[in-house]
């Protein structure tokens, strides 16, 4: 008896009011890094904090950030 696979939902439409949810995993020399990184704060950020600036610099470097800044 053949068995289908079900047909995963489409994706919703993107929605702008909301944030953006992201899963990031990171492993080996990065985890390490990221993990010192934050242990070495006074007080710690919180992991989505200090993703959160490194996106921001990396698009700003790209010249993706801020959006509309020519």
């Amino acid at each position: 008896m053949a068995v289908m696979a079900k047909k995963r939902p489409a994706e919703p439409e993107a929605d702008d009011t909301g944030p953006l949810v992201i899963t990031f995993r990171c492993d080996g020399d990065l985890r390490t890094a990221f993990e010192n990184y934050r242990k070495a704060q006074r007080v710690p950020p919180t992991k989505t904090d200090v993703m959160t600036v490194a996106l921001q610099e990396f698009l700003r470097e790209e010249g993706f950030y801020p959006p509309g800044a020519d």
